[in-house]
């Protein structure tokens, strides 16, 4: 199902439309200046190609070889076991199918396919809800809810929020997948981002182990894009964020990102400079060490290669569930963990 809301800001329309599959945005339109690149029909957003606006949960790109340990979140202690779904054997090792044909086992996390609740839908707000039970993949339970609503300035706001109903510790981490429309050559366009790090990674992009993931680099200055350009930048310099200094600034339709919330206080931001315009992708990620923004020149899309960049803001690295930083990602039965994130776009006058 398809479902559509919008509201007048500054006298321009701003129209939001998304899909129950994935809870999956597929239009964020100005006026008439469509923003993302989202999925056009039925057919694309069945096949799912590129992951076009996909919600991350409960961890976001690859894991190795679609597997990872019982020992991440304890899962070898008689004392977790008991707290487990009696009906779901627990091995070693967890194996992940691949969300679609073709594509890799384990990536991008367990919601991308599935069919979300509509709990709202109206007054500049599209909200989606779902429950991720129990199973051989991911022995825990989760309630997970996203919420896309309009700002007053005419922003994209979204929250997306995880929370633990099992009984023990759960393994969380979140991201978004979105696509930004390029509005003139990729070869033209510049990105910009305050980072120190970016992810090295082997052939098959998964980093590579311990502190060797993270290769030092200068922060991105209206930097050029390579159209080969698949990778992730981390140890991300915090921001005050988008409405600093401006009291109830852009605050979303439903209030959700307008104090401080689950993510935490500091944002980071990525700006894609193209065409006559720069789009900001505000995210609130909370204070893990290995949050990053995952940057895709779009190489490879089944449609319209090179003709939109991914900004992913995510609050792990690929492959989290193997390494270290997994187990530092637990979330306690009960507790919720959330992902904020605020698209800006301005006008440049120069293109």
């Amino acid at each position: 199902m398809i479902v559509t809301t919008e509201r007048v800001c500054a006298g321009r329309t701003v129209t939001l439309r998304a899909a129950t599959r994935g809870a999956t945005l597929l239009s964020y339109r100005l006026g008439d200046t469509e923003i993302i690149d989202g999925y056009r029909d039925p057919v694309e957003l069945r096949e799912l190609n590129g992951f076009r606006s996909a919600v991350l949960v409960p961890w976001s790109n690859r894991i190795r070889e679609g597997r990872y340990p019982t020992a991440l979140y304890h899962g070898e202690d008689p004392a977790v076991r008991a707290k487990l779904h009696a009906n779901i054997p627990v091995s070693g090792v967890h194996s992940v199918p691949a969300p679609i044909p073709e594509a890799e086992a384990g990536l991008h996390g367990l919601v991308t396919t599935r069919e979300f609740e509509v709990i709202r839908a109206g007054d500049g707000v599209l909200e989606f809800a779902t429950r991720v039970d129990a199973n051989g993949v991911y022995t825990f339970e989760l309630a997970v809810n996203i919420v896309y609503s309009i700002g007053a300035d005419g922003s994209l706001h979204v929250r997306l929020r995880a929370e633990n109903l099992s009984e023990v510790a759960a393994p969380v981490a979140l991201g978004w997948h979105p696509y930004f429309r390029l509005a003139g050559p990729l070869a033209e366009a510049r990105l910009s981002l305050d980072c120190r790090a970016r992810i090295a990674t082997d052939t098959t992009l998964i980093p590579y182990d311990g502190a060797g993931a993270f290769a030092p680099c200068e922060p991105l200055a209206h930097s050029p894009i390579d159209p080969a350009t698949d990778w992730a930048y981390a140890q991300l310099a915090d921001d005050a964020g988008p409405d600093a200094g401006a009291v109830g600034a852009g605050g979303g339709a439903d209030g959700s990102a307008d104090g401080n919330g689950g993510a935490g206080t500091s944002w980071n931001v990525a700006r894609l400079h193209t065409g006559d315009r720069e789009v900001a992708l505000w995210a609130r990620l909370g204070d893990w060490p290995s949050k990053n923004f995952h940057i895709f020149a779009g190489a490879g899309l089944a449609r319209d290669a090179g003709q939109a960049v991914a900004m992913e803001p995510c609050q792990a690295l690929p492959n989290a569930f193997n390494r270290a930083e997994g187990r530092e990602m637990l979330l306690e039965p009960g507790a919720c963990r959330e992902l904020e994130a605020r698209v800006v776009v301005t006008e440049t006058g120069t293109a």
